[in-house]
C-alpha cells in the first residue's frame, strides 16, 4: 500500500508540477525505483504465502 501511494504521488502530483527539468528527472527516476520495491515486495509476500 505504501508504494502505491507514494507511486500514485509521484506520477499524478509531484512529477506533473515540478517546473525544474532537474527535479522532474529526479522524481522520474525516483518513481522507476519505488515501481521496482513495488514488484519486489510483491514477490516477497507471494513467496511467504
Amino acid at each position: 500500500a505504501y508504494h502505491k501511494a507514494v507511486d500514485s504521488a509521484l506520477e499524478t502530483t509531484l512529477i506533473p508540477s515540478a517546473n525544474n527539468a532537474e527535479l522532474k528527472s529526479l522524481l522520474q527516476t525516483g518513481l522507476k525505483i519505488f515501481q521496482g520495491h513495488e514488484q519486489h515486495a510483491e514477490h516477497v509476500a507471494a513467496a511467504l504465502k
